[in-house]
């Protein structure tokens, strides 16, 4: 998960999803992989799969500090 975040902060989008997807293959509730996911798939065009990621992140993490701020992107994103 960290390897994502750290790929996301670079500006590494893709490299970053992929680095959250295969930290999910060893631990598929890990709350900041998901929500990692959900702002890399956002990030790099892809509405539906950001919308996927999304939908887990709520169920495994409904607290989590950066789910709003994904939401609002999100939402902003779908009225464009």
């Amino acid at each position: 998960g960290w390897l994502g975040l750290v790929r996301q902060e670079r500006g590494h989008q893709p490299e970053a999803l992929a680095a959250f997807r295969q930290a999910l293959a060893r631990d598929p509730l890990l709350p900041d992989a998901l929500v990692g996911g959900a702002s890399a798939a956002l990030a790099t065009g892809a509405r539906d799969d950001a919308v996927r990621w999304l939908t887990r992140a709520r169920r495994v993490a409904p607290s989590h500090p950066r789910l709003a701020e994904i939401e609002r992107q999100l939402s902003a994103k779908g009225q464009s």
